[in-house]
């Protein structure tokens, strides 16, 4: 049996304000499930800035390790080479002269391998010393010839390193396996590229120290290209070698 009503017009107002009621009861629903998606949304862009920043470290650790790696093999043995020629002079009675002088060579190796770990430093810092003037350096003291095509514009930290780093390696490949030998240098600039060659003519002479260093500089410089977006091949070149490498722009 339905009530009766005595008075219908105080219904209105209780209507209102149920459904004033109803309506803030939404709203505050709303609220909430807006915070509880602001909240998820803050909390995944936070995971993902952490992500980020720790691929960060991890890459800049694995680029750390590629710099400790290419200076300790180079300088080491670059002097390997140097000390195994004295001991096979003073074990072929040399004179005493020509001892001396691949012990200063190994000393000069080792006052390199300083300067490279400083050049290595500036490069993680984000800075670098020109490429063309390295590789002229590189080249005056390998007695080797440079021809630099194009505009010799400047490279990011990364690339000069590794054009660098592949002059470095192709140099002491020939004092090792073609010591005498004629070296060319190219460095070439392009819109697309830079492109580095070093090519020796090779050596009459048998290599001696042949089985001296790692054996990992080209392996490595191989990978540093390709993490770059570049690419290195070495190989015989006619009675020489060469290695090329190049890099996007």
């Amino acid at each position: 049996m339905i009530a009766e009503v005595r008075n219908p017009s105080a219904i209105v107002p209780l209507l209102a304000g149920c459904t004033g009621f109803a309506v803030l009861g939404v709203v505050i629903g709303n609220s909430r499930q807006r915070a509880d998606q602001a909240e998820r949304l803050l909390a995944s862009e936070k995971a993902t800035q952490e992500a980020e920043a720790r691929t960060q470290v991890y890459a800049e650790r694995a680029r750390m390790a590629r710099e400790i790696h290419d200076i300790l093999a180079h300088t080491l043995s670059a002097q390997i080479v140097g000390l195994e020629s004295a001991r096979l002079l003073l074990r072929r009675g040399a004179a005493s002269e020509a001892v001396l002088q691949q012990i200063e060579q190994a000393q000069k190796l080792a006052r390199e391998g300083l300067d490279d770990t400083r050049q290595a430093v500036l490069s993680l810092r984000g800075d670098a010393r020109p490429t063309v003037e390295a590789v002229r350096a590189l080249a005056q003291n390998a007695h080797a010839k440079v021809a630099v095509d194009g505009v010799a514009e400047a490279l990011t930290p990364e690339a000069g390193l590794a054009v660098e780093r592949t002059v470095r390696e192709a140099l002491t490949n020939v004092r090792k396996h073609a010591p005498g030998s004629a070296v060319r240098i190219r460095l070439a600039y392009s819109a697309e590229q830079v492109e580095v060659e070093v090519c020796d003519s090779g050596s009459t002479a048998p290599p001696t120290l042949h089985d001296t260093g790692t054996g990992y500089g080209l392996a490595g410089l191989r990978e540093r290209a390709e993490l770059l977006g570049g690419k290195l091949d070495a190989g015989p070149m006619g009675e020489g070698f060469r290695v090329w490498l190049t890099l996007p722009r």
